[in-house]
């Protein structure tokens, strides 16, 4: 049986090469990713121990604590990625796409519309039609992540009202920048003809840099409450830093986070002479130097007996180490790598898009409609992204120790896992997303 098995995958795959390979470089990336490198960090993450070389740095109750939450995370990841993995190849070799292509045709003549005359409108009901079922594919999943695992450990603050809000602000967000992209860059492909690969990337391109542009004063607000940091000794900190480094820092705010999650972070955004230092609310406490009151978090852990929270020089460390992304241009060089990607990968779809065996035909899509077909293998180079991303963290890390005590910087992070504990390298980008307000950026973009 296994034997008629492998021979109907070799048939299938030799009549349809291009859609083979687009379910084999995600698979075997996936075994690698998923499997054999979760394995690794469940087993690293087992360890019952402390670690002796952080003995003087949190406590055994505290450790334990930390490896709970994320051997939690991980049991949570491998199997929110795993039905994501399924279902997308699902959709794939079951021929999904060409359904919802069929389905947003249909809708459009029911509305009045003729679909091969408004091809720009027909991709962008395309789209949109794909994203809300994968929205709705994804929700229990991150109704569990919210009000099960992360209540479960005590950093969820979101209510359900809050919720609910904070998803449909999502949803609308992303269905009018869809509507302001999807139908130009179509547009684009049509008038462009076999060039269309370079004029649609620098469409995209522009695109990127105004959604980033917009970002901070019109996007964020939506969602979070950003204020002024106070005068006070952890502003003048930061600040110094920011001088010691000759970091542009034209604003330093405070992000409402407490809100949304127990979770803290920092990070800074802006371009080329206009940096803004973000703080979230979650890293004030009572050693902070921020004045009661001054920001909703501090002032709860002003009030409390728990030292939650970070000290001036932890914090100013935390701002340190990200401030290391700015110093090795990791933000440009990231950018400048994401690009060239999509430039490879839209030239590839005009390779392909008038050849007799191009994906398009073997999805079984009208040849004569645009549409992104190497979505799965640029997904799979953007795992591998991930891993210049990995290694940029230890970049910014030394730089952070070399600006400030390395004992501080230890402290901060430390007290960051043990008692908020946001470390998202094991999330994939939906959960970093719901919990952070900075990857909302990141996502829409």
């Amino acid at each position: 049986m296994l034997t008629s098995v492998v021979a109907s995958v070799v048939e299938w795959a030799q009549s349809r090469p291009f859609l083979a390979f687009s379910v084999a470089v995600p698979t075997a990336l996936y075994l690698f990713d998923e499997v054999y490198v979760h394995s690794r960090r469940v087993a690293a993450t087992r360890v019952d121990t402390l670690p002796e070389r952080f003995s003087a740095l949190m406590t055994q109750s505290d450790f334990v604590k930390a490896r709970n939450y994320r051997l939690d995370r991980l049991n949570f990841a491998f199997w929110h990625n795993a039905f994501s993995f399924t279902t997308s190849m699902a959709k794939l070799v079951l021929g999904w796409l060409p359904f919802v292509w069929g389905v947003s045709a249909n809708v459009l003549e029911w509305a009045g519309f003729e679909a091969s005359a408004s091809p720009g409108l027909h991709a962008f009901l395309f789209f949109q039609i794909m994203t809300f079922a994968d929205q709705i594919m994804h929700l229990p999943w991150t109704i569990y992540h919210t009000f099960v695992l992360e209540q479960k450990h005590g950093f969820n603050k979101q209510t359900a009202g809050f919720f609910i809000k904070d998803q449909l602000k999502g949803t609308v967000l992303t269905s009018v920048l869809m509507f302001m992209f999807v139908p130009a860059f179509v547009r684009i492909i049509v008038w462009a003809g076999d060039a269309f690969y370079f004029y649609a990337w620098l469409f995209s391109m522009l695109f990127s840099l105004f959604t980033i542009s917009v970002y901070p004063d019109f996007i964020a607000p939506l969602f979070d409450k950003y204020t002024d940091l106070p005068t006070g000794p952890l502003r003048t900190a930061i600040e110094a830093l920011a001088s010691s480094l000759d970091f542009p820092l034209t604003k330093l705010l405070v992000v409402e986070g407490s809100k949304r999650s127990a979770h803290s972070n920092a990070y800074f955004f802006g371009f080329f002479k206009n940096k803004r230092i973000v703080l979230f609310d979650t890293l004030m406490g009572p050693d902070s130097g921020v004045p009661k009151d001054a920001v909703p978090a501090a002032a709860a852990t002003n009030s409390s007996s728990d030292s939650k929270g970070c000290t001036v020089p932890q914090i100013t460390a935390v701002v340190a180490h990200e401030l290391g992304h700015w110093y090795h241009n990791h933000v440009l060089k990231g950018f400048v790598l994401q690009q060239g990607i999509l430039l490879g990968m839209l030239w590839g779809s005009g390779l392909l898009l008038h050849n007799q065996w191009t994906l398009v035909v073997q999805l079984s899509f009208d040849l004569t409609q645009p549409c992104v077909c190497l979505q799965q293998d640029y997904s799979a180079l953007q795992q591998r992204m991930n891993m210049v991303v990995a290694a940029s963290k230890y970049a910014r890390a030394t730089t952070a120790e070399e600006l400030m005590a390395t004992n501080e910087l230890k402290r901060g992070y430390v007290r960051d896992a043990s008692e908020m504990m946001d470390d998202d390298d094991d999330e994939d980008e939906e959960e970093a997303a719901a919990n952070l307000p900075q990857k909302q950026g990141r996502k829409l973009q």
